[in-house]
């Protein structure tokens, strides 16, 4: 979007906290951009926000199955270690920390 916008004059700078200037520039009547372009981007800028609606839903599904195994918990502890990585590890070895003694993790 940012290329197409800068062809009609647009400058807009790279990052999603950016994707408000573009609205505006799609929505403003007075903007020199076709209608084509404008239905476009609209477009493009509905999809995001679909998807930041669906992923902001699975990360809350995903802190929630996150709590429930004790496991889990306790990987997460761990720097750098959040919910998805600490679910990842747990579902790739199902019998960790059980069938290791010593409690270590071997990967590889």
């Amino acid at each position: 979007m940012r290329a197409i916008l800068y062809e009609y004059g647009h400058v807009v700078a790279q990052g999603i906290h950016h994707l408000t200037r573009v609205k505006e520039i799609v929505e403003e009547p007075k903007s020199n951009l076709p209608e084509l372009v404008r239905h476009e981007c609209q477009d493009l800028i509905d999809q995001i926000a679909w998807k930041t609606e669906r992923i902001e839903a699975k990360t809350v599904q995903l802190r929630k199955l996150a709590t429930e195994t004790e496991t889990v918990r306790r990987l997460q502890t761990m720097p750098g270690v959040g919910p998805l990585t600490a679910l990842a590890l747990k579902h790739s070895h199902p019998t960790w920390p059980a069938s290791n003694a010593a409690g270590t993790l071997r990967l590889g």
